[in-house]
């Protein structure tokens, strides 16, 4: 009958639990899917008259081939595309071929493109630029901004740190306070996006959040810092932007990076700024400049992954890419940190070197004067009546007070070993 019960009580709590993992997996995966783009359209005439059952060729940079045919409405459309550059062709009997080619698509953007076919000797092939498609968006009221991989790579940026390119977003001010950008758990991501609050910011790299709300006592800053070499594109979304990235309510930061390609491709480069290349100071008392030493060095590598004659054979269906980046600094610093005196630590400077600083008490007993006078109050003096932790705050010990007020009286323990030339018979 026990067992019975727990079984039901078991069955009972998986039939809870059940729609809750199902209902955050569909959200995951609408998430993921919305996170994709898509390039729609429509295929007409010179007369304006739709085209049915025209074929439609679309090619991703890697060589990868989507096709697709336009129904009774001339509509064609291509869902779920993962961002980057494409090339769109069209053909239809009796017309010209038609090619759209460097068509650069970005996280989430739902890009219409409308096809005018002409007849076939007047053969056409059409160039689009990324910078004037990817600024178009008319399937919905998202305010965003997007950084190239030019952008990426060609921008010089003192500490290598990609969230310095967000402020190039309209709306996005810097609130990091820092000249030269760090990362890891002294980087700073604190950037205002339309007046918003820094800390109701979303940054996500292919998809994940990456934000680091105080692990290892950081205050904002990221737990992932891809290399610029390794970025595809950023960007930034401001404001209207959909459900799917409504978690926080400021801006949101999206960085897509690179992926293999059908041929192998990679980079090496290395970064360096020594104290070598700069000038002294006016005010320096050296005769060189500073210590001052940085070097940054990495490389990537993407590919094909193939196992030849059993798997890929062609190159265009599985990729990989690969980043390394590694940071060496050497700058000093001015460090300035309180330490005990010698007379604090029982010592005092004689002819002979520094000796144990020894006092004969009134009994006759030698001990080691552990002498306090510069930062707790001598017994008798004014600020003995009423000790003050504040007053006295890198005192050892508080001195104990007598319950009913009084004189201030230090245990004899205390005094002997504070101040034992002043030990009472």
């Amino acid at each position: 009958m026990k067992l019975a019960f727990i079984r039901r009580t078991g069955l009972f709590f998986f039939a809870l639990l059940a729609p809750a993992f199902l209902i955050q997996g569909v959200a995951a995966q609408q998430k993921k899917v919305d996170s994709k783009g898509a390039i729609t359209g429509t295929v007409i005439d010179q007369t304006q008259a739709v085209v049915t059952g025209a074929k439609v060729e679309l090619i991703n940079q890697a060589g990868a081939k989507q096709e697709s045919q336009t129904d009774e409405k001339g509509n064609y459309a291509f869902r779920g595309l993962q961002p980057g550059t494409y090339t769109l062709t069209v053909f239809a009997p009796n017309f010209g071929t038609k090619v759209f080619d460097n068509i650069a698509l970005t996280e989430g953007l739902e890009l219409n493109l409308e096809v005018t076919l002409e007849p076939e000797s007047a053969k056409s092939e059409i160039k689009v630029e990324a910078s004037s498609v990817g600024q178009v968006e008319v399937e919905n009221a998202t305010v965003s901004g997007t950084i190239t991989e030019k952008e990426v790579v060609s921008l010089g940026l003192n500490g290598r740190n990609f969230t310095q390119l967000i402020a190039l977003a309209p709306g996005v001010s810097n609130q990091t306070g820092q000249d030269e950008a760090t990362v890891g758990v002294t980087g700073s991501v604190k950037y205002s996006v339309n007046g918003g609050r820094v800390e109701y910011n979303s940054f996500e790299i292919d998809g994940s959040d990456v934000l680091n709300t105080g692990l290892n006592k950081a205050s904002s800053t990221l737990m992932v810092y891809p290399s610029l070499d390794a970025i595809q594109e950023v960007k930034v979304l401001t404001s209207n932007y959909g459900a799917q990235y409504g978690r926080t309510a400021s801006g949101t930061v999206q960085v897509l990076t690179k992926s293999g390609t059908t041929a192998l491709h990679g980079n090496l480069y290395d970064f360096v700024r020594n104290e070598a290349f700069n000038s002294r100071n006016f005010f320096d008392q050296t005769r060189h400049a500073p210590l001052y030493r940085r070097q940054d060095f990495g490389g990537t590598i993407g590919g094909p992954l193939t196992i030849p004659g059993i798997y890929n054979r062609k190159r265009d269906k599985t990729f990989f890419f690969f980043s390394e980046e590694v940071r060496l600094e050497k700058t000093p610093t001015q460090y300035n940190q309180a330490v005990p005196s010698l007379s604090e630590r029982g010592l005092r400077m004689t002819p002979q070197g520094i000796q144990k600083n020894l006092i004969t008490d009134f009994s006759g007993k030698v001990h080691q004067a552990f002498d306090f006078s510069d930062v707790c109050p001598i017994p008798g003096s004014p600020e003995s009546f009423g000790f003050s932790r504040a007053q006295f705050p890198d005192c050892p010990a508080d001195p104990i007070k007598p319950a009913g007020g009084g004189l201030f009286l230090p245990p004899v323990k205390w005094i002997r070993m504070h101040w034992p030339f002043l030990t009472p018979t």
